[in-house]
Formats: structure tokens, sequence, C-alpha cells
């Protein structure tokens, strides 16, 4: 009651504003042809602007109208009425204006030339007792989404996110309800929360009646523990997960599926009639990862990421010939699993662990006859076998550093030891290279086109010159290490892209050797600098400045802390980039 009071004494305001009454208010027709969005597909903004033009065109004409002087009024600006009406298409515009025309309302047809397209029909205010009974016929103007294509407003409605705005959108209409459940966007499914056996129920529902449409899907139950009772959490939660992913099974569509939880999560037997899944990825937020079924059955699955305090692999489990990448995090274990032995198709393979891992397990990796990429991320050991993985093209994230004082050094003469039997590299990074040595072995590496080096900032170590700096596509180092490597950057013919890493703080002055060479090699393209914090000071702002003045083609980019990690992982742009 209060509202509808608000409303009626806002009508009556807007009235006497208006010098009128609330029954016959001074307002202005605005009256569109719908065939312009409906079947023309003109965009919104062009079907506004035809509005516009013959409302202010109307008013203009009409501005000595006493009737159009009192609607413009400064008291009346703030209480405007428009109705905005629509007609099927240009000729029953046109002959509206004639209608109008013969009962003396005064008004402007919009006409777009030099096509000579009747658009949009404008009256000069008015009141209501004028040109209504003229008018009133036409329907108000209710376009809107049903008249979106079924394919545009399935387009605008996949950028939904998450499953609860889904849920609110069917919730909108018929039309929203279909475009949400098309095989287009269950495609892809994010699920968040999973506290409870109640939502593990809900999920299940909904996936009976769309499941054979879902091609993704992502379980999210991070933070929480999914049971109350530990001794019933791993029963319960094979159940449940059962329970869900059987009605994505019948179908066979269902190709990615991703389950990260705060609780303790088990591969068990609700993967087995997932034989479609193509990637499988099971990460455990300060938990173990308990692999207790077999994964041979799924002969499609490429990709694996287990994720974990630990990763246990129950006795009998067998991985999939058929996996070509796979990333695994095991921050406790002092050992690789002997399953992977099984993996002749294994191409791509990321290992991050914060142990040292027994060098003699990896030994595994020699059964790996695919094996080209491996990113052995944050080892504080170099495998025993490193030298013998001939066929390797990417090795990423080496580290140099151990948790050990004085041994940096012997992990250096390790890896210079085992380069030379590595031949076919295309991609070296080595991470924290703080150690006197330098790398020597470098020069047996000429098919390497990526090499980053991070570390050395205040070592004055160079890269040793020689006939492999020909095949050097891209070459990421300290500033130090740079300004000590421009004798040796002579060689590289084809570096189309430098990364400055680290090194750049207040005291490295500018080095005239390596902006002479940055300005004067041909073919580089792109130079990237970390600058830390406080950005670049003065006198290498300048350097830099008339560097990009002196070569308006060269891309020069300073990048932030977050995008460093992305300048690192350019030097592994294939196989390992899905994780």
């Amino acid at each position: 009651m209060a509202a509808a009071a608000n409303g009626q004494q806002a009508a009556a305001a807007a009235a006497a504003a208006a010098g009128g009454s609330p029954d016959d208010p001074l307002l202005q027709y605005v009256v569109l042809r719908r065939d312009l969005w409906t079947e023309l597909d003109w965009p919104l903004g062009s079907v506004v602007a035809q509005g516009c033009h013959a409302a202010t065109a109307a008013l203009w004409l009409t501005r000595d109208s006493p009737d159009t002087q009192l609607y413009c009024a400064e008291a009346n600006l703030d209480h405007m009425h428009k109705v905005v009406l629509e007609v099927k298409g240009e000729a029953q515009l046109r002959n509206l204006a004639a209608k109008l025309a013969d009962a003396g309302v005064p008004h402007k047809l919009w006409v777009e030339q030099p096509e000579d397209f009747a658009t949009c029909l404008a009256t000069a205010p008015c009141r209501k007792s004028v040109a209504g009974p003229h008018l009133r016929k036409l329907q108000l103007c209710k376009g809107n989404f049903a008249d979106v294509p079924t394919g545009v407003l399935q387009h605008i409605l996949g950028f939904l996110d998450s499953q609860k705005d889904r849920h609110r959108a069917v919730l909108v209409c018929r039309q929203w309800h279909d475009c949400v459940h098309s095989p287009d966007i269950c495609g892809e499914v994010e699920a968040n929360g999973f506290h409870s056996s109640a939502a593990f129920d809900s999920l299940a529902c909904w996936l009976r009646r769309h499941g054979q449409h879902v091609r993704s899907l992502r379980l999210l139950a991070r933070g929480y523990h999914v049971f109350d009772a530990p001794t019933m959490a791993e029963a319960e939660e094979t159940l449940l997960l059962g329970c869900c992913l059987a009605a994505c099974a019948p179908a066979g569509q269902l190709q990615r599926l991703r389950i990260e939880s705060g609780s303790v999560p088990v591969l068990a037997a609700w993967v087995q009639p997932l034989r479609s899944l193509r990637e499988l990825s099971l990460v455990a937020r300060s938990e173990d990862v308990t692999i207790k079924c077999s994964l041979e059955h799924c002969t499609q699955l490429t990709a694996l990421c287990l994720e974990g305090d630990e990763v246990v692999f129950a006795d009998g489990v067998r991985l999939p010939p058929s996996l070509r990448r796979m990333l695994l995090v095991d921050e406790c274990s002092a050992a690789l699993p002997a399953q992977m032995s099984a993996l002749i198709q294994l191409s791509g393979l990321r290992l991050v662990c914060n142990t040292e891992w027994d060098a003699d397990s990896c030994n595994v990796l020699l059964q790996l006859p695919a094996l080209r990429s491996l990113d052995i991320s944050n080892f504080y050991v170099l495998p025993s076998c490193l030298g013998q993985l001939t066929a390797l093209e990417e090795l990423v994230r080496v580290l140099i550093q151990s948790p050990e004082s004085g041994d940096d050094e012997t992990l250096a003469a390790e890896l210079n030891a085992a380069l030379p039997q590595l031949e076919r590299l295309t991609s070296l990074l080595i991470d924290a290279w703080e150690i006197q040595a330098g790398l020597p072995a470098l020069t047996s590496l000429f098919r390497l086109h990526r090499l980053y080096l991070n570390g050395g900032s205040e070592l004055p170590l160079s890269l040793p010159a020689g006939p492999w700096m020909g095949s050097l596509r891209e070459l990421g180092a300290s500033w130090t290490y740079l300004c000590a490597s421009t004798q040796a950057l002579a060689a590289a013919a084809q570096l189309e892209r430098v990364a400055v890493v680290n090194g750049l703080d207040a005291q490295v002055q500018p080095s005239p050797q390596l902006f002479g060479w940055l300005a004067e090699h041909p073919p580089l393209r792109d130079l990237e600098m970390y600058p830390g914090d406080e950005g670049l000071h003065g006198s290498m702002r300048s350097a830099v400045a008339g560097l990009k003045q002196g070569r308006p083609g060269l891309q020069v980019a300073l990048i932030h802390e977050a995008a460093l990690d992305a300048v690192f992982r350019a030097s592994c742009r294939t196989l390992l980039d899905f994780f």
C-alpha cells in the first residue's frame, strides 16, 4: 500500500509539474519497427539510436509549442514521460504517420538517408487525450531476450562460470532453461561446495537428467571435510561419487574429470564405468591421494594429474599405457611409483616434490621410451639416469639449490656431466643458479632454441661462446648474466626474444655494450624486463626509452612478479602446459 501511494504521489507531482492532471499527462510517444531486431538483426544500440533521432527531431521541430516548452522545462526534466510502442514493419509505420498527419498530431517520421528507409516515429509532446486515441491499438515495445536468436543466447549464457549462476538463469523463462541445459553449455560443468551427502544427491539428480551432455566435470570441495565420520568417509565418498558419475557413463561423453577436495580423495571403483575419460585430475589439499583402483580399463586416458601430500598406490594397481601427459605432486614420498614403468607412450612428465627423492628410484624414467618433456620442479637431487634420457627435448626447472650447504657445486657438476648426452634438447630451464660454476656443457647443445637461467643475479657468470648459440631463439637470464655474455651473444644470429628475469635493482647501471647489442641485433623482436616492485630507476629507464625510440619495431614490456613464472614456463610450451 505504501508503495502504491508513493507511486500515485509521484505521478501527481509529475503531472503538476507539467501543468496537467494525472489522468491526462503530458507525454511523448515513440514508435519503433519491430522487424528491425527480429528480422533484420539490427543491434540494440542502432535501434535505440533511431528512437533518439526521432524524439530529438520532434522536440526541435516543435520547440515553439507551449506543450514542448513545458515538457522540456527545467522543473519537468526529471519527470519526462515517454511511451514506446511498436509496429510490425515499414509499411505500418508510414501508414501511422499518414494517419497522424490527417488528425493534425505533430510528429516526426525518421527516415534514414540516402536509403529512404523509415525506421521510427516520434510525436511532439502532447496530452495523452490528443495522441492516445490514434495509437491505442499499438502494443508496448517488448523487445527482449526472447527475440535474441537461440544460438546467440546460448553463447551469452555460456559465460556463466558457476553452477549456482546457471541454476538462477534457468528460472528466468523456458527459453533460458532450455539454453542453459543445451549440450553446448552442459558440456562443461563446475560444481562447488560439496560438504554433505545432500550436495552429492543434488548433483546426482541433475546429472541423471543432463549427464549425457557433460564432457567436462569439475567437483570442488576445497577447505571442507566432506564427511563427519572418518570411519565412514571412504566408503560413503565412493558410493556418492559412484552415484554422481554413473549418470555420465552410459552416454560415453565425459572426457575430463577433476576432483579437488580438502578431505582424503580415494580413486576407487567409481572410476571404472568412465571408459571415455581422456583427462583425470585428483587433487587433495594437505592430504594424501590414495589410488585403490587400476586405470588400465580407461584405454582413452591420455592425461593424469595426482596431487597431494603423498600419492599412495595400492598393491596391484596399474596405470593405462595410453597416458601421454602426467603431473605427479608428492610432498612426502621418497621414490617414484613403480607403476610408471608401464607408461610406454608417456611423452610429458612433471614431477613436483619437497623432499630428496631417491635418485636411483628415478631409473623408472629409463622405461619411458616416448619421454620428450621432463619437468623436475623442486628436485634437490638430479636423477642418476638423467644423462641416459637421450630422447629428451625439453628439460624444465632443474633446481640447482640444495637444502644442504655445499651441495650446489656437486649438483652443477652432475648437470654439466649429463647435458652433453642430451643432444636433442630444444628447451632448457634452470632454476636458482647461484653457484660459481658456469655451464660449459651448453656448447654441446646445437639444437637448443630456448634457454632460461633464473638466478645468478650477483655472480659475474657468462654464457660460453661457440656455435651452439646459432640455434638459440629465446634467452632469459639475470641482467648481470646478460651483461657478462654480450660477447657470446654476437653468435646468436637467430635470437628473437630476450627476458631479463632479475637483477634490475636501483644499483644496476645500463651496460653500453648490452644496449648496443640490443639496438643493433636485427632478429630481436621482444624484450621483457622484470624490474621488481620499485620499477626501473632513472638511468635504466632513460636507456630503455632510448632503445624503444631507436627501434620502434622492438616490443619492450615490463613484467610483474605474477607474470614472471609465465616467462619461465615459456621454455616448455607443448606438452606440460596442460597442467
